[in-house]
């Protein structure tokens, strides 16, 4: 079990909050919103679990990126920082062929710029499977498409009993 250790917050919140890994279905993470520490937890150490996923989270370049619903909202997890992720929040990604460069900016400040690589190995022209999007396979497009599109972010905000296509 790997455990990050992310600066210290106080909040009146729930302790323990599960978030998948975008890429590999059994990867996951505990992250404790009150002490503000994240487990990340490998598909051979699967974790007792107890819970709903709230969200997602990557590993690029080495920096812990990811998102969490929390009291119907939804948060940023940047290299060990939280951040209300509202309409402030502003997120580029800029393309090159097997490169990407995710800035993510809050205000006009930079709160994170990633350079990383994407696998294009496992990108198929012509996939048979019509549910299966690019996204799917670049987690700082995801990231970019949910800061493009409010409505999507309003549902995954809402818990699970609430969500309504």
């Amino acid at each position: 079990m790997k455990q990050l250790r992310i600066h210290k917050e106080r909040s009146g919140t729930p302790d323990c909050l599960w978030i998948r890994n975008h890429a590999i279905y059994n990867k996951m993470a505990r992250y404790n919103h009150i002490l503000n520490t994240l487990e990340i937890f490998e598909a051979t150490e699967p974790p007792v679990f107890t819970g709903h996923i709230v969200g997602f989270f990557e590993i690029l370049s080495g920096k812990v990126i990811g998102f969490y619903r929390l009291q119907n909202q939804l948060y940023l997890l940047l290299e060990g920082k939280r951040f209300l992720w509202d309409n402030t929040i502003t997120v580029e990604l800029i393309p090159y062929i097997d490169q990407r460069l995710l800035v993510i900016n809050q205000c006009e400040k930079k709160l994170l710029h990633c350079k990383y690589s994407i696998d294009t190995t496992q990108i198929f022209k012509n996939d048979p499977t019509a549910f299966v999007e690019p996204e799917h396979f670049d987690f700082g497009l995801f990231v970019l498409n949910l800061n493009n599109n409010p409505a999507r972010k309003t549902s995954l905000a809402m818990p699970c009993s609430e969500y309504q296509p």
